[in-house]
């Protein structure tokens, strides 16, 4: 059985991932994307117990979850946050705050604290963000960075009514492992293997190849893979899948699943 976590401590790997909401109410996560100089994270749930007075005393009671009010301390709010999440315009490099811009969107936030044992990863699935506080100050003897603050509102999906997950000692390695490629869902699908097409490839200097991969199963939920050449200086291969020759001799191409725990190859012979 694994060893569990006695305390927990730090704050690190924030990322946030886009949310598209669809017209059947269901949600698209997009690809998390990090998020650099996170400083503090604070979450206060919302929500006060149901209660029910009879009898001369507390007759009936339900918790409430309505999920966290946040905020967020970081070194900087990335440009692309304002833009993609906080509905800033963005004209030839200077940002623009317009308060009468629509769109505002709905993002997951997920990070890690760190543990005696192993790191705690969580993500929160349906969070909306107000402007950030941001502050400065005179430089004295000594130079302090300032930092910026983030409020956030975390609430229940509307679509299944989930609002955070955290990922315990017991998950298992491709879910731990892959926690920041794609954001967490219970339902899941882990990769069981993958498939690279041509197993193997011959080419002149500067012909091309395109490969494919198939990652099984077929509704696995993350299907994204990553290609490596164990030496370019022969063939090289784009994030894609594409093959060019280099110079003569023999390199091997390998598909390796999101997570890492599936591979398969393909032999590149260059004349």
């Amino acid at each position: 059985m694994p060893k569990k976590n006695k305390v927990r401590y730090g704050l690190k790997n924030v990322h946030y991932a886009i949310i598209t909401e669809n017209a059947d109410g269901t949600l698209t996560f997009g690809i998390p994307v990090p998020w650099k100089g996170a400083v503090n994270l604070s979450l206060e749930a919302q929500g006060d117990p149901a209660e029910f007075y009879a009898d001369d005393g507390l007759y009936f009671n339900v918790p409430v979850n309505n999920g966290y009010d946040g905020e967020l301390e970081m070194a900087l709010i990335p440009d692309e946050f304002r833009t993609e999440v906080l509905a800033e315009l963005l004209a030839n490099g200077v940002q623009v705050e317009d308060g009468n811009a629509k769109g505002y969107k709905k993002f997951a936030l997920l990070f890690e604290f760190d543990g005696d044992v192993k790191s705690i990863r969580h993500v929160i699935y349906y969070c909306s963000a107000s402007r950030p506080t941001e502050e400065g100050g005179t430089v004295e003897d000594s130079i302090e960075p300032q930092t910026t603050t983030l409020n956030f509102q975390a609430r229940k999906r509307p679509d299944n009514g989930l609002v955070k997950a955290r990922c315990t000692e017991d998950a298992a390695d491709a879910i731990y492992n892959g926690w920041y490629d794609s954001v967490f869902e219970p339902t899941t699908v882990l990769a069981t293997g993958v498939t690279i097409v041509p197993e193997t490839v011959n080419l002149a200097v500067d012909a091309i190849q395109q490969l494919a991969a198939t990652v099984s199963p077929a509704n696995v939920t993350n299907r994204n893979v990553v290609y490596l050449s164990s030496d370019p200086s022969i063939a090289t291969v784009s994030d894609a899948g594409l093959i060019t020759g280099v110079a003569a001799g023999s390199a091997t191409i390998t598909a390796k699943t999101a997570d890492g725990s599936f591979s398969d190859t393909c032999i590149v012979t260059v004349a």
